[in-house]
Parts: C-alpha cells; structure tokens; sequence
C-alpha cells in the first residue's frame, strides 16, 4: 500500500489542478487551491520527515526525498497558478454579479463600481457566449462607445473570438477608447493574434494614439520580436516618431528586437 500511496495522491492533486484550471467558479476554485496546497504540504512534510528518519538510522532516504521534492514542485505550480487567477478573480467576481442582475434586469449597459460595462468585461473574460447574447438580443440598443470600450478589453486581453463579435457588430477596426486604437492595445500588451485579426481587417497599422505612439513603438516596449515582426510585415513605419522626437527603436531593449527595425532586415 505504501508503494501506490504518494502515486495516488500525486493523481488526485494532478486530476484537482486540471479541475482547477477549467474551471470558472471563483469559490470552487478557491476550495480546490486549498485542498491541493494543503495535501502538497501535508505529504511534502511527511515525506521529507520520513527521508531524514532513515537517513539517521542508515536506511535507503531517496525516494521519501525525491517524493518531498515533488510535492515542492507541484506545490508551486498551484500556488502560481492561484495567484494568477486572483490576479483576475475581482474582475471575474464582478462579472458573475453584473451577468446576474442582467438575467434578472435584463439591461445590458449595467456598470460595476468601478464603471466597467458588462459587454467590457464579458469581452475582457472571453466569455463569448454572453457576449454574443448581448449583441444579438439587445444590439440595437447598445451605443457604440459601449462596444468599442468591450473591443479595446478584447483587444488588450487578447481575446479574439470576442474581439470578431464585436467587429462584426459594427465596432470601426481604428476606433479609439481612452486615446488608443484597438490595436495599440492588442499590441500593448504583445497580443499578436488579436493584432493580426485587427490588421486583416485592414486596422492603420501606423495609427498612433494622442501621445504618438504607434503600434510598432508599443509593441517594441514589450520587447517581443514577434509582433514587433508582424507590425512590420504588415508595413509599420520604423522611422515614425511620437511627441517626443522618439522613434521605435529607441525603444527596444534587447538586441534581437532592435536588429528587426534596422534598415534592410530581411523578416
């Protein structure tokens, strides 16, 4: 029994954290966190104890401490994945509340404290199927700032899918929310399939927002060769410069990035 033991416990920690990665309910993620920290330090302690037991008294200690070892491991690959999570479990919390009153109201413009729409934060989640509900039902009604502010959330997280809804609701590709174009924020934040969507569609890839910073100069501040990659592929201008006389490269960080936007690079 004691040969299958930490096996079965790995496996049941293993089977949690892909519940736990799946999974969109805030407090069910949370009573999964505790349960895998608890059994990795639970059985990470015990077999750490049990290695140094035998090591004093001149027995075979590598498997408890290899065992203890990997509790460490799993241990941090839940505690980051928990921390990430709660990085957007406000976010989350805020959007579960305001889908409910929207169920039960039926206004699709409710604002959390905060200000932020549901569509902004239907579209920042990903979470296409209320989205697309929305835009459906109650298009008409929906003014589109309101839209462009939920394309510029998909656009920055990424969240392509949301960001199709939304243009084929009648979002323009150049709009601009909070003085940025949809894709500076794509490209702000290194969102290279949100900012190929947005270029297929013909978005100003040189479209600079109210401090004259284009896309490309976002994208080099990621210090990214990929999108940095792509702007250019698509045309970006590596000489245009913002309200501080700066171009692109000035810049970059790394040397891979700074090669791209010299003159004659092949991409």
């Amino acid at each position: 029994m004691k040969d299958v033991f930490n096996p079965l416990v790995l496996l049941v920690i293993l089977l949690a954290l892909a519940m736990r990665v799946t999974n969109a309910d805030s407090e069910m993620a949370t009573t999964l966190d505790l349960m895998m920290l608890t059994l990795c330090a639970v059985c990470g302690i015990l077999s750490l104890v049990l290695g140094v037991a035998r090591m004093m008294v001149r027995r075979r200690a590598l498997m408890p401490i290899v065992w203890a070892v990997v509790y460490l491991i799993v241990g941090c690959c839940v505690w980051t994945i928990s921390f990430k999570k709660t990085e957007q479990g406000e976010e989350r919390a805020s959007y579960l509340a305001l889908t409910t009153q929207y169920r039960a109201e039926g206004n699709p413009m409710i604002r959390n404290e905060e200000g932020d729409s549901l569509p902004a934060l239907a579209a920042a989640l990903g979470e296409t199927r209320v989205l697309e509900e929305i835009l459906q039902v109650h298009g008409a009604e929906i003014p589109v700032e309101v839209k462009i502010e939920a394309a510029y959330a998909a656009a920055a997280a990424g969240k392509v899918s949301a960001l199709e809804l939304l243009l084929a609701s009648g979002v323009p590709v150049d709009a601009s929310y909070e003085s940025t174009t949809l894709l500076n924020a794509a490209a702000q934040n290194g969102m290279t399939d949100a900012m190929l969507t947005l270029l297929k569609r013909g978005a100003n890839v040189n479209l600079a927002d109210d401090e004259g910073t284009s896309p490309l100069m976002s994208a080099v501040m990621t210090d990214r060769p990929t999108p940095v990659r792509l702007l250019l592929k698509y045309g970006a201008d590596a000489t245009q410069l913002d309200k501080n006389g700066r171009d692109a490269a000035s810049y970059a960080r790394s040397e891979e990035v700074s090669a791209l936007l010299s003159p004659g690079t092949q991409l």
